[in-house]
């Protein structure tokens, strides 16, 4: 079973959404906040990883 990520939309409608769909639907600007372990993360206001800032270290990723 796929988890789900706590999410509240921009219409201010929460819900749940798969968590291989959460990056897409912030891509395309349907979500306006979402929970983490540690909290809610408000799209607009926090960092969110892959969004934004640089890396001026090795690619470590590739094998």
């Amino acid at each position: 079973m796929e988890t789900m990520i706590r999410v509240i939309h921009n219409d201010k409608y929460a819900g749940t959404v798969r968590a291989s769909e959460l990056g897409k639907m912030i891509d395309t600007g349907k979500i306006a906040a979402f929970c983490r372990k540690d909290g809610w993360v408000i799209v607009a206001k926090h960092i969110i990883r892959g969004y934004g800032g640089t890396y001026a270290g090795p690619e470590r990723r590739m094998a």
